[in-house]
């Protein structure tokens, strides 16, 4: 692979994707998920589709969107936990995040 088709693979991926999808996991790792989930949601409709983005919206959808009181910074997914596809509505995620 050549840095022609590295930079062209990239070229989806704006610097205010990057920018936002930044600010999302580091308030994510941080624990401070409301802040991480409004990232996440502006991050999946900047893109086709963000695999990522979804996921992480997904776990912390899971945890009612808090941080756990132990909260290490990042958390061990499964393979089934990366396939699971968010089935929550903005709106749905939006009451989480304003908890």
């Amino acid at each position: 692979m050549t840095d022609f088709h590295l930079r062209n693979m990239r070229t989806i991926y704006t610097a205010e994707f990057c920018q936002m999808y930044e600010r999302g996991y580091l308030n994510y790792e941080a624990g401070e998920w409301a802040v991480a989930s409004e990232a996440f949601i502006k991050t999946r409709s900047m893109l086709i589709s963000d695999g990522p983005s979804n996921t992480l919206l997904a776990y912390m959808y899971s945890h009612e969107n808090v941080a756990p009181g132990n909260w290490p910074g990042y958390c061990k997914l499964s393979l089934e936990d990366s396939n699971r596809e968010l089935h929550h509505s903005d709106t749905e995620l939006g009451s989480l995040i304003h908890v």
